[in-house]
């Protein structure tokens, strides 16, 4: 290495040569390409009843090693908030209660705050691992209940995952970001080393950028700055990342949801109308067809469970039309050759609100679909 001086400027040149170019051309090929595909890889054992916690939703590489440390006996349950368990913990959801009923192991392999147009991002982009194993998949139909949920209304709207949806090769009406925004969110998505970088902030740095931890303030006194004379990378090299068990606590310690927290309540209430939009007109429905051609298009053995809503909460027009969209949804996945199960309603109790089980829903759910001729003869198909 020599450092030439240019009697011109005030600075120096740095010069390097080939052996270092090469040298640094490694380091560099290493910290993009070599350290996501160590974090990966690396080995981390999950609990039985493990989900994304709430507080780590958008940490979209931690989903990435979920799915790609599934044993090949494991069934992963892909879905939204209702998969994963909005309003019960992490040992009352769907995928437990199949587990703990059955002599086969399910993994809780949805995320909170999804919607049909972000759980194809994120299954195209964060769990291609995903392939020749069998897959659960949910079909939640209230996505298409209204334009709003729908995001085909023109009106611009505040709505989660806007990284996971389409940003260059789809139009989204109700998704007004910038090109910058748009371009920004597309190489995240497309650059695993971008994604990496994110998990990083979210599991050392209580999920905010290094500058921003180093002035952070005390829980105990607003008034002193702890971090203020920490070295970022000292921290980051003598701290491990949230371990399984720091990762369930975050649930565990979640008051919002389980048997004792207050949301934990059957919905009441008078009934209500929803404005349904036809199937072919629903962008949610076509990214549902999208999400499920892509997992067949990997030799994954699906199958796709349909609801159930609940019907006890709408009125009779609003219900026949769900019923409508629920048979011409089952229409296509028969067209595609997909094993699939439209449930009846649970008992009005079991809900929380127009679409989230209980835990006694759950479990009620879990029970009548391992009674299901069609589940039971996937389940032992190969």
């Amino acid at each position: 290495m020599r450092m030439k001086n240019n009697k011109s400027t005030a600075s120096n040149a740095l010069f390097l040569r080939p052996k270092e170019w090469i040298a640094t051309f490694i380091l560099v090929t290493f910290i993009f390409i070599g350290l996501p595909i160590i974090s990966k890889n690396s080995n981390q054992i999950y609990d039985s009843n493990y989900r994304i916690p709430y507080q780590l939703s958008n940490d979209y590489w931690s989903y990435t090693k979920l799915t790609s440390q599934l044993s090949e006996r494991k069934i992963p349950v892909i879905g939204d908030s209702v998969i994963w368990g909005e309003y019960v913990d992490e040992n009352s959801s769907l995928s437990h209660f199949l587990s703990d009923l059955s002599d086969v192991n399910f993994t809780n392999a949805g995320m909170n705050g999804l919607y049909p147009l972000a759980l194809e991002g994120l299954v195209k982009n964060y769990a291609k691992s995903i392939k020749k194993r069998k897959v659960i998949l949910h079909l939640n139909l209230l996505w298409m209940s209204s334009p709003e949920r729908d995001l085909s209304t023109t009106k611009e709207q505040t709505f989660n995952h806007p990284q996971l949806i389409p940003q260059i090769t789809r139009e989204v009406p109700s998704y007004h970001a910038t090109t910058e925004k748009r371009l920004s969110r597309f190489a995240a998505n497309s650059l695993p080393f971008l994604s990496f970088v994110k998990h990083i902030k979210e599991n050392h740095f209580s999920q905010r950028s290094p500058a921003e931890w180093t002035c952070l303030q005390s829980e105990a006194n607003p008034e002193k700055y702890p971090n203020s004379y920490l070295n970022p990378l000292n921290h980051l090299l003598s701290t491990g990342p949230l371990s399984t068990k720091d990762k369930l606590n975050l649930s565990i310690k979640d008051i919002e949801r389980g048997v004792d927290s207050p949301r934990h309540k059957p919905w009441s209430g008078s009934q209500r109308s929803l404005d349904w939009i036809s199937l072919e007109n629903s962008l949610q429905w076509n990214a549902f067809k999208n999400l499920s051609t892509e997992l067949i298009s990997r030799s994954n053995d699906l199958f796709v469970l349909i609801g159930p809503l609940n019907n006890h909460m709408f009125n009779k027009m609003t219900t026949s039309k769900a019923n409508q969209l629920r048979d011409e949804a089952s229409e296509w996945l028969k067209s595609m050759h997909i094993d699939h199960w439209s449930p009846d309603p649970l008992p009005s109790n079991h809900y929380a609100d127009a679409s989230h089980p209980l835990t006694h829903g759950y479990e009620m759910l879990a029970k009548e679909l391992l009674k299901n001729k069609s589940f039971t003869d996937w389940l032992q198909s190969r």
